[in-house]
């Protein structure tokens, strides 16, 4: 996907292209700049050349492209299959979260995953829990 610069999507939703539908969506930023920002449910997020993001594009989200050059990624919608879950369930996703969201929503966060019963949702609320006990926001 090709964003030039200046350009801009308009807040969306892509219905049911989630983990928790089946199918994910991840993003591989090849080229990007400092003035690419992500909104993923209200929450900026800043995506650099060389990482993997999934984001859950069922949400609200929307891009803009302030640089002065374009933002490249290479994007992949997947089937969730057991390799997937355990990749999900190994990945370093915590950091990633508190990096966004204050104390309480992770609590809550954990809570809900915590509901689902899921072995992918229970391992990572508990991944999610060491990273927050060892935060020094806690």
């Amino acid at each position: 996907m090709n964003m030039q610069s200046g350009a801009y999507i308009k807040p969306h939703r892509d219905h049911d292209l989630c983990f928790e539908q089946g199918e994910v969506r991840l993003h591989f930023p090849v080229f990007t700049n400092s003035e690419v920002v992500f909104y993923a449910a209200g929450t900026p997020l800043h995506m650099q050349a060389g990482e993997c993001w999934y984001v859950n594009v069922h949400q609200t989200h929307s891009v803009v492209n302030n640089g002065s050059t374009s933002r490249i990624h290479l994007v992949a919608d997947c089937g969730v299959n057991d390799w997937v879950k355990n990749w999900f369930a190994a990945a370093p996703l915590a950091h990633q979260v508190a990096d966004t969201v204050n104390t309480g929503e992770l609590l809550a966060i954990i809570a809900a995953l915590r509901l689902q019963r899921t072995e992918t949702s229970m391992a990572l609320a508990q991944q999610l829990e060491q990273q927050l006990h060892q935060s020094p926001i806690f």
